[in-house]
């Protein structure tokens, strides 16, 4: 029986942009990149044309999440997937919450899409489809090496961006926080937020949302910076 795979773009220092499924890779690189070639304008085609444009090699901007799929539970695992990622901060350029089949919508579809989804909280069904893609799930080795060297590369990044934005005619100024955990533990961290973040495998985007008063938690966490 043919399974089928989640699968995702990502850029250039390995950030995941898209997740997708199908039961035949090959074909569907190939789909892809016609859509890329013809002008196809929405948002993952645009990332992937200004990727490619950059030199970047198209096969090696794809990357498997999970394979040997049964086909009754591939919707729920694009679920999964998409929402994982979201939760850990990455941007990414799906139209829906995923498990929907749709490959090329039109421009009215996803207007109308993304209005639908403003200020929406996520249906008891969806929650617990992704409740279900949870149970038994089977990570690739390439899915986990490559979201490894991603949060590595953009916990650096963040890092450097950190100091660089602290740095005041040549003082660094790097933010310190106080952190509490689902348990209730206080956590003081005086080098900024991005290797404390990486360390307990919290979101560093969302944990600064936290700090900054834009959402109550994150994973059970709260955080709020300390002068």
């Amino acid at each position: 029986m043919k399974t089928h795979v989640v699968y995702a773009f990502i850029d250039g220092e390995g950030n995941p942009f898209y997740v997708g499924k199908t039961n035949d890779l090959k074909i569907r690189k190939q789909a892809h990149l016609y859509e890329v070639k013809k002008g196809n304008t929405l948002p993952k085609y645009n990332k992937l044309r200004k990727l490619l444009g950059q030199g970047h090699e198209f096969n090696k901007l794809i990357i498997v999440l999970e394979e040997g799929i049964h086909y009754d539970q591939i919707d729920n695992k694009e679920i999964y997937h998409i929402q994982k990622l979201r939760e850990e901060g990455y941007r990414l350029r799906n139209l829906t919450d995923g498990g929907d089949g749709m490959s090329n919508p039109s421009p009215e579809l996803i207007e109308r899409l993304r209005q639908s989804k403003l200020g929406q909280k996520r249906s008891e069904e969806s929650r617990k489809r992704m409740s279900e893609a949870r149970k038994g799930i089977k990570f690739s080795d390439e899915h986990k090496k490559n979201l490894s060297i991603a949060r590595k590369k953009r916990v650096t990044k963040q890092s450097t961006r950190d100091k660089t934005s602290a740095t005041s005619k040549g003082k660094i100024n790097i933010k310190k926080y106080e952190l509490i955990d689902p348990q209730g533990n206080v956590h003081i961290t005086e080098n900024g937020l991005s290797l404390f973040c990486e360390q307990h495998g919290l979101s560093h985007p969302n944990m600064i949302k936290v700090a900054n008063g834009q959402r109550p938690r994150h994973k059970g966490w709260t955080a709020k910076r300390l002068e």
